[in-house]
């Protein structure tokens, strides 16, 4: 479902941009007004000048969530994790594919495997990725979702942290993993 054909459907780098300049503007603001994230920022050695791109492990190795040579080792091999909230609220990492391919075939499998209710309503969002996203809302189809499928784009808070091509997939379950 889109909500607004102009923004989500603008081209990639149009969105890169944007995302970028958004990203950039809060790192400056919440630097410059909130004690806690200017305390954060420099702990971890970051200035708001550093943002200077979108890469994809990137944020997860500066989040805190991957070690330096686990970003760079997954950036070369093209690793994607596949993550999901545990029964404390935490994110975890449930399984490591290679490849955007295997990544979104693991998300579907993990549907068929655990959905039971194929007509329960089903959430996608992505970060800048909105091609990516229809193909996972067709690939839910051609596995038997008949339910409502609701596809967002991240607001920017949580987009910079995963940095810009991140597709989730949220759907209700009996079975947790």
């Amino acid at each position: 479902m889109i909500f607004n054909i102009d923004k989500e459907t603008m081209p990639r780098e149009k969105i890169r941009e944007i995302q970028l300049s958004r990203l950039q503007d809060l790192c400056r603001r919440v630097y410059a007004n909130v004690p806690f994230y200017r305390r954060s920022f420099d702990e971890k050695g970051i200035k708001p000048a550093d943002v200077q791109s979108l890469d994809d492990l990137k944020f997860l190795r500066k989040g805190g969530r991957l070690s330096g040579a686990a970003a760079f080792a997954g950036t070369l091999l093209q690793i994607k994790p596949i993550l999901q909230g545990d029964p404390e609220g935490k994110i975890v990492v449930l399984s490591k594919e290679r490849g955007r391919k295997k990544a979104m075939d693991t998300l579907i499998r993990l549907y068929e495997e655990m959905v039971e209710d194929k007509s329960a309503p089903v959430g996608i969002s992505h970060a800048a990725a909105p091609a990516e996203a229809l193909h996972l809302a067709t690939a839910l189809r051609q596995a038997g979702c008949t339910g409502e499928i609701l596809s967002v784009c991240h607001e920017p808070v949580t987009g910079a942290h995963v940095g810009p091509g991140m597709l989730a997939l949220y759907f209700y379950s009996q079975t947790w993993r």
